[in-house]
């Protein structure tokens, strides 16, 4: 074979190879799976003691719809009660029995939550709508700290504005006492179909404040833990 044809295949496979992509060591991160998360009972540091529920249903719902491994509340809640553990401020039990806590909820990250505030305030002319959150991720055999973050939602109104946001309130805490009502006193389709008018009617639940810090929260989670948005 003539040297310049010899030349030629040389010059022709080193290009090839210069083009390949040659693993580190390590698996790539597409094939590294994604880890699965524990959302354990939130701490309640606000005046609404349904808030740390509400919040905590909030943040696994936006959660499951990014795609993140999340194991349900349920059986997270049914572990802990096999301790005697309901709410979140008892958590600090497992501060030096990591292992046992591990043992009930296994997973790969804890997720601890702390509902900071969750407050309707009206003064005079001026409404605001407040909730703050701040969430840790924990890695659960080890117990590093991932993430440690805070965020407001917060919606406030002004003048006529302000004065029909405190009408809105105080008409959703009667219809949420109806809601309650109703729960206990008609048959469970039509209970469930009085609670939903109910809901069309006010929000005291600080849905849309409450999914403004989710949100921002979770645009601050690290980038080994995010996934791809929907």
């Amino acid at each position: 074979m003539r040297a310049s044809t010899l030349l030629s295949i040389a010059l022709a496979a080193g290009s090839l190879i210069s083009c390949l992509t040659i693993p580190s060591g390590g698996p790539s991160p597409a094939s590294v799976p994604e880890p699965l998360i524990a959302l354990l009972p939130f701490v309640n540091h606000s005046n609404d003691v349904e808030a740390p529920q509400k919040v905590r249903a909030a943040l696994f719902e936006t959660m499951k719809t990014r795609n993140y491994r999340l194991l349900e509340l349920d059986n997270i809640d049914r572990s802990l009660r096999e301790v005697d553990v309901t709410l979140g401020a008892q958590l600090r039990l497992f501060d030096d029995k990591r292992e046992l806590l591990y043992k009930l909820v296994p997973a790969d990250v804890h997720c601890y939550g702390t509902v900071v505030e969750f407050v309707f305030k009206n003064a005079v002319a001026l409404t605001q709508r407040k909730v703050e959150l701040q969430l840790k991720l924990v890695e659960a055999k080890t117990g590093e700290v991932l993430f440690e973050g805070q965020e407001i939602g917060i919606t406030s109104k002004a003048g006529l504005d302000a004065a029909a946001d405190a009408t809105i309130n105080v008409v959703g805490k009667v219809t949420k006492s109806v809601k309650e009502s109703a729960k206990q006193l008609l048959p469970g389709e039509t209970a469930k179909q009085a609670a939903d008018l109910t809901d069309v009617v006010a929000d005291v639940d600080l849905t849309q404040e409450t999914n403004e810090a989710i949100r921002k929260l979770l645009a601050r989670f690290p980038k080994n833990l995010s996934v791809r948005s929907p």
